[in-house]
């Protein structure tokens, strides 16, 4: 069954459309996390980071929604 791939650009593209909702939520949910290092540095790291996690897992979960879709309407 041939379904949706991970590398089709519309993925990414919607997880870069959600990040100005999703990426303020996911920071205010671990602001502990990310300013419990006392090194500057090492929170700017971690909120990079955080932000690239953010936006690699929106992808995935946009691809995993449409790969079930398609998964159900070959179904029926």
């Amino acid at each position: 069954m041939a379904g949706p791939h991970i590398k089709e650009s519309r993925f990414w593209r919607y997880s870069l459309y959600a990040m100005p909702i999703i990426l303020p939520l996911a920071f205010w949910a671990s602001w502990d996390m990310i300013t419990g290092p006392k090194s500057r540095v090492l929170q700017i790291a971690l909120g990079i980071g955080f932000a690239i996690f953010i936006y690699i897992d929106g992808a995935i979960l946009f691809w995993w929604n449409a790969w079930w879709q398609n998964h159900w309407k070959t179904k029926k």
